[in-house]
């Protein structure tokens, strides 16, 4: 699987008609050193494997819409400030098939949360748990193909600390939140 690492600004890729889209979202709290990804529930495809939130893009909907709505139907978790999402990495592009690639963001978290999430519609068949993992655990759980291949990837680190130095020179916020 291609990954193609971008450089974390906040700038809009135009989408075209007709290509398809997926967004995911990865949050990842420096403080614990541990990523939030959801166990994906019995009735989807790779059940019991750990992935980050993430789906189609609708039609007429951005890129960084779907990755706050999914994060929302699929974990409860609000982002009420869009530049708060930092495009890490787009792997699977390929314009000859129509495929205009997974765009997947990074989310720093202040802290974990606490509690259950909530899920929107169908969404709690498709999740089983949101759980916080950290690199002492990842070998004990089975990682979804694309999420082992992005943490494998050697430009995933460098992208995480620039995310991070975004994330700090920014003014703190406490959108992250259970719905």
């Amino acid at each position: 699987m291609n990954v193609s690492f971008i450089k974390l600004v906040e700038e809009k890729e135009k989408e075209q008609q007709g290509m398809k889209y997926g967004a995911g979202v990865l949050i990842f709290c420096p403080q614990s050193g541990r990523f939030l990804l959801q166990k994906r529930g019995p009735n989807i495809t790779d059940p019991g494997q750990h992935d980050y939130f993430g789906g189609g893009v609708d039609e007429g909907e951005s890129i960084t819409g779907a990755a706050i709505r999914e994060l929302y139907e699929e974990g409860g978790i609000l982002v009420s400030d869009p530049a708060t999402l930092y495009k890490l990495a787009i792997y699977g592009r390929n314009p000859d098939e129509g495929l205009g690639g997974y765009h997947i963001f990074l989310r720093i978290a202040d802290e974990e949360f606490e509690g259950k999430p909530s899920y929107e519609g169908d969404s709690q068949d498709e999740v089983a748990s949101a759980d916080w993992i950290g690199k002492d655990e990842m070998g004990k759980i089975h990682l979804h193909e694309r999420v082992s291949t992005l943490f494998a990837d050697k430009g995933f680190k460098d992208s995480l600390i620039k995310a991070y130095r975004l994330h700090t020179a920014r003014d703190r916020d406490d959108v992250d939140k259970y719905a």
